[in-house]
């Protein structure tokens, strides 16, 4: 039940923040009128509904976890175009795109390995005699993708605020804190994967009990 309640009050606060984002995204688009501000906002907040309950529905029918699926949707839609301006280079450098190639493979077998890899921590009783090895397999990567899906959406989170809140027109060092946090720059490349090792051990502490493992 309480469980039940937690996952309600977290749609509520997801809504609410869709609306709060679509208002303030309306500063943009030059619309005075309040009425009409509020009325955009609901039904760009109604996407944002709509996406929980396709989610949750995903979940249900046992296809998967909706949200995961639903992230994963999102990212990959710029796949196509990576690959678009991959196969551009074949006619211009083929040196290029062959190392293009094998590090996109070598990433891709990398993160595969690294995700399936396991830790066998054996069990041993002291009054049983026995020929089967008994071990608790602990994933090496325990967190997962959550890290990385926390950091983006902090990033993105953060960009959006700074970009549509009035308040951050006006600093003088507004340009630092985007060089910062942005990943286009040296500097938030350093911060992102700052924010992933953080929430790499943050999230391995609170999926996995380490007195139960003790």
């Amino acid at each position: 039940v309480g469980k039940q309640k937690l996952n309600r009050l977290i749609r509520f606060l997801a809504i609410l923040l869709a609306m709060f984002q679509s208002y303030l995204m309306m500063n943009k688009y030059n619309i005075e009128l309040f009425k009409d501000k509020i009325y955009i906002s609901f039904f760009l907040a109604t996407g944002t509904a709509i996406s929980i309950w396709l989610s949750d529905l995903i979940t249900a029918k046992g296809i998967g976890n909706g949200t995961s699926i639903l992230i994963m949707v999102g990212m990959s839609s710029g796949v196509i175009n990576t690959f678009q301006k991959i196969f551009e280079f074949w006619h211009t450098d083929k040196i290029k795109f062959f190392s293009l190639f094998l590090l996109l493979l070598f990433i891709l077998i990398s993160t595969v390995i690294i995700y399936l890899a396991t830790f066998k921590i054996p069990i041993i009783y002291p009054n049983k005699q026995s020929q089967v090895e008994n071990y608790i397999p602990l994933k090496i990567n325990v967190s997962g993708v959550l890290p990385i899906i926390l950091t983006s959406t902090l990033q993105a989170f953060f960009m959006f605020f700074i970009n549509n809140i009035p308040f951050f027109n006006k600093l003088s060092y507004k340009d630092k804190i985007i060089d910062f946090i942005s990943i286009s720059t040296s500097l938030g490349i350093i911060f992102f994967v700052c924010l992933i090792i953080f929430f790499s051990f943050l999230t391995s502490f609170l999926i996995v009990n380490i007195h139960d493992i003790s």
